[in-house]
């Protein structure tokens, strides 16, 4: 019986040693999930265009994240002196631990944003969460 037992235990022992190293599970610390809202009309009022956005991505968000994010097509809306003003826009979500480094990645991306198609802001809304896959 001892044998079984010594078996089972090295089996596990074995199978979590050579999980994959990207894989990531909550521990329930500081697991978040970070949005960022990118508004997609530029001063001169023209928008994004999707050659554009594509090559933001690869180059700024992909190298940053490269074990996945999502994009959501949104419409941002809010009110101004003239009236509701309507936004196309661009939601980044990733689920992460926020250490110093991953709170690095997320201000550059934002920094290179506003940067790199004259924005005055990007929206960012972090949620600590506790999640599992089923």
């Amino acid at each position: 019986m001892k044998i079984i037992k010594a078996v089972i235990f090295f089996f596990l022992i074995s199978h979590v040693a050579t999980a994959h190293a990207d894989t990531v599970f909550n521990t329930g610390g500081d697991t978040v999930r970070v949005e960022l809202v990118f508004g997609l009309r530029k001063p001169d009022h023209h928008i994004v265009r999707k050659k554009e956005w594509k090559s933001f991505v690869e180059e700024e968000i992909t190298p940053r994240f490269p074990n996945g994010f999502t994009l959501t097509e949104a419409t941002g809306h809010w009110q101004e002196a003239a009236g509701v003003i309507t936004e196309p826009s661009i939601i980044f979500t990733v689920v992460c631990v926020m250490n110093a480094d991953t709170e690095s990645k997320i201000n550059d991306i934002a920094a290179r944003y506003k940067s790199r198609f004259r924005q005055e802001a990007v929206l960012r809304i972090d949620t600590k969460i506790h999640y599992w896959l089923k």
